[in-house]
């Protein structure tokens, strides 16, 4: 039971905008962690109250599918619409960072060490920049609109195209009588992008070698073939086109000359 100091908050907020209230049984704001109005699913819309330390979700009113009424977080009520909006899944941290949310782009997910994430809003009329990292953008801008990724099968995988550090792996979850496939995110270390199935080094990560490194390394090289920076332990050299190209392990990291990679430490 929600304690009489939620009813009485609870109360307050229905008077402003007319509704009638119920406890709602799952908690989805416990996750969120946001004061704010959230479409628990297509046809029920909740507000998030915080008591006592703890999160909960209010039911504020349901909306009649039936009559293409569904849902509607900015409007703060349910909205004629042609197809439900709302994602049936909700975001799942993989790994620590930023994330733009896959759906909608005036959210954005904050995911910590433990998987745990919070959920945030970005103001009316305006977007999540995954670049800016940011609220920044037009809400009706075609870069707000345009889905960035495609899951038509389980295991299909990408880097997301506004920033390839991000990368997204698709799974397969079975609801009712229908399956949907859906993105989960993911984050490469810092200085490495996603490309061709694998969290690869940046090219920007690329250093020109001084005059004392080119003069101490073996120019001649066998295609692919990795040789430590003999001047520098965070380095490294790669043979491309029988050149070797410089690069930098990523930030607290060195490459290892017997396992040839990088590898977390210091050396």
């Amino acid at each position: 039971m929600i304690n009489m100091r939620v009813s009485n908050l609870l109360t307050k907020l229905l008077c402003t905008v007319g509704l009638l209230a119920v406890a709602f049984a799952d908690n989805p704001c416990a996750k969120i962690k946001n004061g704010q109005f959230i479409c628990v699913d297509c046809e029920t819309l909740a507000v998030c109250l915080h008591e006592d330390d703890q999160w909960h979700t209010m039911t504020v009113q349901q909306c009649d599918g039936d009559r293409q009424l569904y849902c509607d977080e900015e409007a703060r009520h349910c909205t004629r619409q042609k197809t439900c909006g709302v994602p049936t899944t909700s975001f799942q941290c993989q790994n620590p960072g930023l994330y733009p949310d896959p759906y909608n782009c005036k959210y954005y997910h904050e995911c910590n060490t433990s998987n745990e994430h919070i959920r945030h809003v970005c103001p009316n009329n305006y977007g999540y920049s995954v670049t800016a990292k940011s609220c920044v953008v037009r809400s009706n801008q075609q870069d707000c609109k345009n889905i960035q990724f495609k899951c038509e099968h389980s295991g299909d995988m990408g880097a997301w195209p506004e920033d390839p550090n991000i990368y997204y792996i698709c799974v397969t979850k079975h609801l009712k009588n229908t399956k949907l496939t859906y993105p989960l995110l993911y984050r490469c270390d810092d200085g490495y992008i996603f490309t061709n199935g694998k969290c690869v080094i940046s090219e920007s990560k690329v250093t020109t070698p001084t005059q004392a490194e080119k003069t101490t390394v073996n120019t001649s090289c066998i295609a692919n073939q990795l040789i430590a920076n003999p001047t520098n332990c965070h380095g490294y050299y790669s043979c491309k086109n029988g050149e070797l190209k410089p690069y930098d392990c990523p930030n607290g990291s060195y490459f290892d000359s017997t396992k040839l990679t990088c590898v977390k430490g210091n050396c």
